[in-house]
């Protein structure tokens, strides 16, 4: 039987995509610096969201007039397995489970760390709207979810963490639609510009993937990654500026390495032109 319930445990969560309301954040601490929800907010909220995918700290819905993602933190990621705090399994194997526990507090602390930064210095090139950390009662409002097997959930906005963010289009496609190569210079020297409004804010990502975490809204470019943003290491100061930016264009850069035309040398000399005198 054993097999079998495995195999039916596999199966389930494959048909869930691993979602379930339990393994949703839900900040314990009161926020005691709630951001206020604009109407802009509350409006995205008053419709259903469906779910799209599962990544790497969060559950993704995507709103049914197809214009917010909403990022509802995980449990899981952010928190230690039961075992590793009590029962046989901790008696077992206690290093690992200490080290499993301090692992997993230092993956809350950055991606806490990551999402506040986004909202507080990089909020208009992140496509951020609205970031719940902590419980509140200002919102005043549920949020109905269409889970993977596309039934309605109701659930209550101001006991969970999540994100709310304009839904972009994704740049790669973006990016392969444009018809000359004078328009794909210039989208490079707008991405740079965005390397070093997040170097002069002693902030980085090294996750500036084109093909995942990269999108264009408005015909601007942006990175929907939150979870991925850090102070500088080593501070801002120690190294020139050029070589923050060029270490977070990296993955950007191999990609223009496929794509040809120069591309690459292009976002290299932008990046060296604006970098030029700041350090």
């Amino acid at each position: 039987l054993c097999p079998i319930g495995l195999g039916l445990g596999d199966l389930c969560r494959k048909v869930t995509k691993g979602f379930a309301v339990s393994k949703l954040e839900t900040p314990h601490l009161e926020d005691s610096h709630p951001i206020s929800a604009t109407p802009e907010t509350l409006h995205a909220l008053k419709q259903p969201f469906r779910f799209y995918k599962k990544a790497t700290s969060c559950y993704v819905f995507v709103s049914s007039d197809q214009r917010y993602v909403l990022k509802l933190l995980r449990s899981s990621d952010l928190h230690p397995p039961a075992w590793t705090r009590y029962g046989l399994f901790r008696a077992l194997k206690p290093k690992k489970a200490q080290s499993l526990i301090e692992k997993k507090a230092l993956r809350k602390k950055h991606a806490l760390e990551s999402y506040s930064l986004a909202m507080e210095d990089l909020r208009e090139v992140t496509g951020l709207i609205h970031l719940h950390l902590g419980h509140t009662n200002h919102l005043k409002t549920s949020i109905e979810l269409i889970d993977p097997l596309g039934s309605p959930i109701q659930v209550d906005a101001d006991t969970l963490a999540f994100a709310l963010q304009k839904k972009t289009e994704p740049f790669t496609s973006y990016f392969d639609s444009l018809k000359s190569l004078e328009e794909k210079k210039k989208l490079l020297t707008e991405f740079a510009s965005l390397l070093l409004i997040r170097a002069q804010k002693g902030l980085r990502d090294e996750d500036l993937n084109p093909k995942h975490n990269l999108g264009i809204l408005d015909g601007k470019i942006v990175c929907f990654d939150l979870d991925g943003i850090r102070p500088m290491q080593p501070p801002r100061g120690s190294i020139p500026i050029q070589k923050h930016m060029m270490r977070d264009a990296l993955k950007m850069l191999l990609y223009l390495d496929q794509q040809g035309g120069g591309l690459s040398k292009h976002l290299e000399l932008e990046i060296y032109r604006l970098s030029l005198g700041l350090d």
